[in-house]
């Protein structure tokens, strides 16, 4: 049961951080760590290096280690 509850937790997660980064703009092409905005330093992402959905994993597990 430990497990379904983890992954379920992992999935919300994801989406929180996810979220935050897209209404922020930080998902926009031109907002993205290789983007023009990032290397001329006008734009500051709220997220660093979240590029998709998947990127989100790490600061999941990151967070949730420090939970625990």
């Amino acid at each position: 049961m430990k497990l379904i509850k983890d992954i379920f937790t992992t999935a919300v997660d994801m989406r929180v951080w996810w979220a935050i980064a897209y209404v922020h703009g930080d998902l926009e092409s031109e907002n993205l760590p290789n983007g023009p905005n990032q290397k001329n330093g006008s734009f500051t992402p709220c997220v660093w290096a979240i590029q998709d959905f998947t990127s989100c994993f790490p600061f999941l597990h990151r967070d949730t280690a420090y939970h625990r």
